[in-house]
Order: structure tokens, then sequence, then C-alpha cells
């Protein structure tokens, strides 16, 4: 998971939002909490901030987390 600060390019984050989409969806509670804390970090980068807003499953599956979770790390 610590891989995915560093995609960089548009090529880097085509692959990996997928990826984090995928483990949004894990049952294991560390997995939702460290994919979560990737997405917010890239939130903080202009290049993939634009990244996860137009992948049309990022929102959605942050959504279904948020509305599961009861961990407060996960829903920061």
């Amino acid at each position: 998971m610590q891989q995915m600060f560093d995609y960089q390019d548009e090529e880097g984050l085509a692959t990996g939002i997928p990826k984090l989409i995928g483990y949004l969806k894990s049952n294991d509670t560390v997995v939702v909490r460290q994919a979560s804390q990737v997405i917010h970090q890239f939130s903080k980068r202009e290049q993939a901030k634009i990244a996860l807003i137009t992948h049309r499953d990022v929102i959605p599956s942050l959504i279904v987390v948020l509305g599961n979770t009861n961990d407060p790390e996960t829903a920061r």
C-alpha cells in the first residue's frame, strides 16, 4: 500500500486508482483504512485530485466506506 504514494504521473495514477478502489472494498478494516488514507494524501496533490474526481468509482466507493465504517481514522 505504501508504494501508492509513489504514483506521480498520469499512467501511474490510472493504474493506482483502480487498485485503491479494490482496497476500499476489502473486508479487512486495516486495508480499507490505509486505502482511505492514501486517497486523502492523493487529494492534496492537484494532478492526483483531478484523477480521483474524474474516476467514476472513487466517490461511490468512498460513500459506501463512510456508511459502513465505525473507525474514525478511516472516516477522516
